[in-house]
């Protein structure tokens, strides 16, 4: 199964997301708590030849709204996602070859009222994280807040 939702969250991004597309991005792996995802230096450097702001930012989102769509798809929800609020910090230069961003899954005690108030009020929001990390340490922390707007 988790293959599947996968291939549906890569089929969404190829589709609908451009600019993901053209930053390479890929899914690592998904194991209903984490999600992983990861993009080559090679197309997401700035002039120092360290990870360019911009890509480390939309790398992040898309790695927090990609766990929100797993979370959507286990759930048997198509859903329509957006973002409500975002904030990041850059603590270090990032430099590996594949730049990777982690979204850790909030408890379940979360997830169970946002499917609770989406099922009642048609939308509901979660906040959610992601890090990047570079040597062991975190390196990018992203924040957001992310909403259920509908169903595709």
């Amino acid at each position: 199964m988790t293959n599947t939702l996968i291939d549906r969250l890569s089929e969404f991004v190829n589709e609908n997301l451009p600019l993901m597309v053209n930053m390479g991005v890929s899914v690592e792996s998904y194991d209903s708590k984490e999600l992983v995802i990861q993009a080559p230096l090679s197309l997401n450097h700035n002039d120092k030849g360290t990870g360019f702001g911009g890509s480390l930012y939309c790398l992040c989102v898309m790695d927090a709204i990609g766990l929100a769509f797993m979370k959507c798809f286990e759930h048997g929800i198509d859903p329509d996602l957006v973002v409500g609020r975002a904030e990041i910090e850059y603590k270090a230069p990032v430099n590996s070859k594949n730049i990777q961003a982690r979204s850790v899954s909030p408890d379940d005690k979360q997830w169970d009222e946002f499917f609770r108030d989406y099922e009642e009020f048609g939308k509901a929001a979660i906040s959610l994280e992601s890090h990047i990390h570079e040597n062991g340490s975190v390196a990018v922390t992203f924040r957001g807040r992310f909403a259920i707007i509908g169903e595709r």
